[in-house]
């Protein structure tokens, strides 16, 4: 309904205002948000089994391309670290809801069995990351038994 007012060039001006500032909100919010998503970190599983022959990591990085994965050991300690970034940006429209993961990730596996660390083997294919580790007899040697000293 109609309040019988007249609206002036002020009132006119001042919803207009009303409505940048509503749109450069949701704008600005949207930035933040995206900023927030590339620097946070997210969780990986992983599924970890063996043979008589290896050990198999296995763990789903869907959208993640392989030059963003580092895999290294670190003396009996799988690390597999990386970043899954956003795919897309739709600067032009701001977003109600965003439920893709992205950001870094970083998974420490303990490996409690002797491996070859020269022959690890890794493939990544149709976003599941599958790495091969040669198991071999214990590198340290035999255990020597205790004597008693007299």
């Amino acid at each position: 309904m109609s309040s019988g007012k007249k609206k002036t060039g002020y009132d006119q001006l001042f919803n207009i205002q009303k409505e940048m500032s509503l749109i450069l909100n949701d704008f600005t919010s949207t930035q933040q948000h995206l900023q927030t998503l590339q620097h946070r970190s997210i969780d990986i599983a992983l599924d970890v089994f063996e043979t008589d022959e290896y050990i198999y990591i296995r763990t789903e990085l869907p959208g993640v391309k392989k030059e963003d994965i580092q895999l290294y050991m670190l003396r009996d300690v799988l690390v597999i670290e990386g970043e899954k970034k956003l795919a897309y940006r739709d600067e032009s429209c701001a977003y109600l809801n965003m439920e893709l993961q992205v950001g870094r990730f970083k998974r420490d596996i303990e490996i409690g069995k002797p491996i070859n660390v020269q022959n690890i083997k890794a493939k990544l294919e149709n976003g599941v990351l599958q790495v091969m580790l040669e198991k071999i007899s214990d590198r340290r040697g035999r255990r020597m038994d205790y004597y008693s000293i007299s």
